[in-house]
C-alpha cells in the first residue's frame, strides 16, 4: 500500500500561484487577452519548474503526472494566446492541441516506465527461479529465493538453523 503525503510548502505555494492566477484574471485580462495569456504560460513554466525541483510528493511517479497536466496546461495556453492573435481558421488549432497531449502521455508512459517503478503492485514471480528450487529440493541459493519472493518470508527462513530431514535413531 502507498501512502502518499504532500509537502506543507508546496500546498502553500500552489495557494498563492492561485491567488496570483485569480488575480491576473481580474485585472490584466481586462486590459489586454494576450498579455495575459502569456503572462498566464509563463507563471506556469514556473510552477512546473517548481513542481520538478521540489518533488512536493513522496511517490515519484505522482510528482512527473502533476508536471506532465501542468505541462498539456501550459500547451493548451499557448496554442490559445497564438489562436486569439492569428487570424485564419479556429477548427486547425484543436488537432494540434490533441496531437501535442498525445506527446506529453506518450513522453510521460516512457519516462515513467524508464524511471519509476511501481510501488501498487509487487514484481512477478520468476518461475525458472521457483523450478529450480522445487527441482533441487532446496539447494538453490537462498540468496536467488530472496531474489524470487522479495518482501515474503519463505518456509526455508522460518525452519531453524540445526533442521534436519532425517530423524536421528538412538
Amino acid at each position: 500500500m502507498v501512502h502518499i503525503h504532500t509537502a506543507p510548502p508546496f500546498l502553500m505555494v500552489k495557494t498563492m500561484v492561485q491567488v496570483i492566477f485569480i488575480v491576473m484574471n481580474k485585472t490584466v485580462k481586462r486590459a489586454d487577452s494576450t498579455i495575459h495569456g502569456a503572462l498566464f504560460s509563463v507563471l506556469m513554466v514556473m510552477y512546473v519548474g517548481f513542481i520538478f525541483r521540489y518533488k512536493p510528493y513522496n511517490y515519484p511517479r505522482l510528482c512527473l503526472w502533476q508536471a506532465l497536466s501542468l505541462i498539456g496546461v501550459v500547451w493548451l495556453s499557448v496554442i490559445s494566446t497564438i489562436s486569439s492573435n492569428v487570424e485564419g481558421n479556429a477548427y486547425v488549432y484543436f488537432p494540434v492541441v490533441c496531437v501535442g497531449w498525445i506527446i506529453i502521455a506518450l513522453v510521460g508512459i516512457y519516462v515513467q516506465r524508464r524511471k519509476y517503478p511501481s510501488l501498487l503492485y509487487r514484481k512477478n514471480l520468476d518461475t525458472t527461479h521457483l523450478f529450480k528450487f522445487a527441482f533441487t529440493f532446496g539447494k538453490h541459493s537462498k540468496n536467488a529465493l530472496a531474489k524470487i519472493v522479495p518482501d515474503r518470508r519463505t518456509s526455508v527462513d522460518l525452519m531453524p538453523k540445526d533442521f534436519s530431514y532425517a530423524k536421528e535413531v538412538d
